[in-house]
């Protein structure tokens, strides 16, 4: 069960009993009643609220399985269209993407660029298809696993402004 034997009998041999899966079928954690006792989130503005007023792109309607953000969802999007620098730190399928989406939109209405970066390289392809999707052929993709020819055809479509918006890996 371990590397290093306890040194307690006693203690080793309650450990083993313990994760036992007969003794852990019969313990009343397994029952429940279950309660949370996590905060529960306060809710936002609704998504068609926030397009009515400008602030996500009508596309949104559509594309999210839910009506209603939450409230530090609400405040990230606002900060981000007030061009506060922002950190948006939050799990998996919590609309990070278009709250980049939306910010570069309007970097790009003032004439500007953007860069995007993803954490880790196999995310790429998948932020990739939103950009373009969003961006059409003025994204351009940067990452260490790119081959020389495809990392200076980027360069050259980035140093001319054919691609605004660059997306990559930190490495």
């Amino acid at each position: 069960l371990t590397t290093y034997r306890f040194a307690d009998e006693g203690l080793y041999e309650q450990m083993r009993r313990l994760l036992s899966l007969d003794e852990t079928r019969l313990t009343p954690l397994l029952k429940g009643p279950y309660i949370s006792l996590s905060r529960s989130f306060r809710l936002g503005a609704s998504v068609s609220q926030l397009v009515d007023q400008g602030v996500l792109h009508p596309a949104m309607k559509s594309l999210v399985p839910f009506t209603d953000l939450y409230g530090h969802q609400e405040r990230a999007i606002r900060a981000i269209q007030g061009g506060r620098t922002t950190l948006v730190s939050t799990g998996t399928g919590s609309g990070k993407t278009e709250l980049y989406l939306r910010a570069i939109e309007r970097v790009l209405a003032q004439g500007r660029s953007a860069i995007c970066l993803v954490p880790e390289i196999a995310l790429t392809p998948q932020t990739i298809d939103r950009f373009r999707a969003r961006f059409g052929d003025r994204v351009a993709v940067w990452h260490s696993r790119l081959t020389a020819a495809r990392r200076a055809g980027a360069w050259c479509r980035i140093h001319l402004g054919r691609c605004p918006v660059v997306v990559g890996a930190r490495s």
